[in-house]
């Protein structure tokens, strides 16, 4: 299959071709296609392409305790607040 539209009308008009259709239609997906003089909607779709890849994925890290990492980041986010963090602070009591 060289191409999947088959001919290109006024707007959205598109004549799909037939082994790309019964492609779509096995898979269950409904194809949309980008317009030929809009370059810049390319970006936009393969954007989204690669954002829903990553977030698909994406390994969550495994704590065997979570509390360090928490804390770390507690420190961190104190750290931000204009001044140091304290060495001696361990975050609010749990």
């Amino acid at each position: 299959m060289k191409t999947a539209i088959d001919w290109i009308g006024r707007g959205k008009a598109t004549q799909v071709n037939a082994r790309f259709s019964a492609m779509a239609s096995h898979y269950l997906f409904d194809p949309q296609f980008c317009n030929p003089a809009s370059g810049w909607e390319k970006g936009q779709i393969e954007k989204n392409v690669q954002d829903s890849r990553r977030r698909f994925w994406q390994v969550m890290p495994a704590f065997v305790d979570p509390y360090p990492a928490w804390h770390a980041a507690w420190n961190d986010c104190r750290g931000m607040g204009g001044g140091e963090a304290k060495s001696d602070a361990t975050g609010p009591s749990l």
